[in-house]
């Protein structure tokens, strides 16, 4: 989202040359602290016209991987979600890692107070101490009132609806598994 002058000419060249598309935009959140970039964004034609779902990454309660000027930005990223309720599409990426395995319950309860489309979650599992996988484990038995999806699996949620393959998409990895398989190691959620 640095260069969203670009990001809107994509918009508008693809829609041109395709038409029925839905865009997806990728944000740490973090600029849509400026009240005029956030206004000029709700005013972006094609996210007026429901064509656009903004993916924000949240880090959460215990966090300290992720600062800007030496302050954990959590804070202004829950400011940011709250701004957007009822807005603008958008969805909540989050990883569960060392910082914030013991606060998912506080977590979710914040993310899905400010009602996104859906919980993408992430799982540093290789961070994670072995009780600290056991309370994840317990916690993905809740039921959730919106969809929480696996991994990085950044499709469209209605997957088993509409697609007959899933696919994560890792750091070093891309790694596809049919639906109604148990993909083991990477079934993290």
């Amino acid at each position: 989202m640095l260069r969203y002058d670009l990001c809107l000419q994509c918009m508008k060249d693809i829609y041109t040359r395709k038409g029925n598309v839905h865009f997806i935009i990728q944000s740490n959140g973090y600029r849509f602290s400026n009240p005029r970039f956030t206004f000029e964004f709700l005013h972006n034609p094609f996210v007026m016209a429901g064509l656009v779902t903004l993916s924000i990454s949240y880090d959460g309660s215990g966090q300290y991987l992720r600062t800007r000027h030496g302050k954990d930005t959590t804070a202004e990223i829950e400011r940011v979600l709250r701004m957007l309720k009822g807005r603008a599409k958008f969805r909540i990426s989050y990883t569960v890692n060392h910082a914030n395995v013991r606060c998912l319950e506080h977590d979710f309860q914040a993310m899905m107070s400010y009602k996104p489309e859906r919980i993408i979650v992430n799982t540093a599992l290789a961070d994670l101490k072995p009780d600290e996988i056991k309370m994840l484990e317990a916690f993905k038995q809740k039921d959730f009132p919106l969809p929480v999806c696996q991994i990085n699996c950044a499709r469209c949620g209605q997957c088993h609806d509409k697609h007959t393959e899933r696919i994560y998409y890792g750091q070093d990895f891309t790694l596809k598994y049919p639906n109604d398989s148990n993909v083991g190691l990477f079934n993290h959620f």
